[in-house]
């Protein structure tokens, strides 16, 4: 089994290196539309509400694992039912205050269900966790933009964003926003 892989690896470095020498750039060996499909991981409703009722049954048995809490307000929240999932993030929280994905998810689950002040303040407490956490500094740029309609607000935030994490997945997509937020900033002072 070790010699194809080696073998793969093996002609993967040769392309990659004859591209190189011709001064080509290198072609990826899968195209993204099928790098694209391979990933996909989407989950059914019957999934999700099988999830939940598994999850629910476990937790009968163990009402404060935070693995099943979490697991259950997430099979939730992807299904969009915000506040069935606040209620379980609240419970983790309760037992394991310091998690940042479940707190900034907690925020979203909020702002999803019209309450953006909630949201901010527990993004703003994922922050005191971890002030890195990009994914938190990214949604505070959502709720200031959209929900507050403070342009500068979500410039200034996303623009920290990139400083302390120019790599972030969706680091393209905060660039793009900023450019055109600017623009607006100019035209309309600042108003959506």
């Amino acid at each position: 089994m070790k010699k194809p892989i080696f073998t793969i690896l093996f002609l993967s470095a040769a392309v990659f290196f004859l591209s190189a020498c011709k001064g080509e750039a290198p072609q990826p060996v899968f195209k993204k539309k099928v790098r694209a499909e391979l990933l996909k991981t989407t989950r059914s409703k019957e999934d999700h509400e099988e999830s939940i009722r598994n999850f629910r049954a476990l937790l009968e048995k163990d009402p404060n694992n935070i693995v099943f809490l979490i697991s259950i307000a997430n099979a939730y929240f992807d299904m969009g039912m915000d506040i069935e999932a606040i209620h379980y993030y609240l419970q983790s929280l309760n037992i394991y205050p310091d998690n940042v994905t479940v707190r900034t998810d907690l925020g979203t689950a909020y702002r999803r269900i019209g309450q953006p002040d909630k949201a901010l303040q527990q993004y703003h407490e994922s922050l005191k966790v971890d002030p890195r956490h990009s994914t938190t500094r990214y949604n505070i740029g959502v709720v200031l933009l959209w929900d507050k309609k403070d342009v500068n607000g979500a410039i200034r935030v996303w623009k920290r964003l990139l400083r302390i994490d120019p790599y972030f997945v969706l680091a393209d997509e905060v660039r793009s926003n900023i450019r055109v937020l600017e623009d607006v900033d100019k035209k309309h002072g600042g108003k959506l």
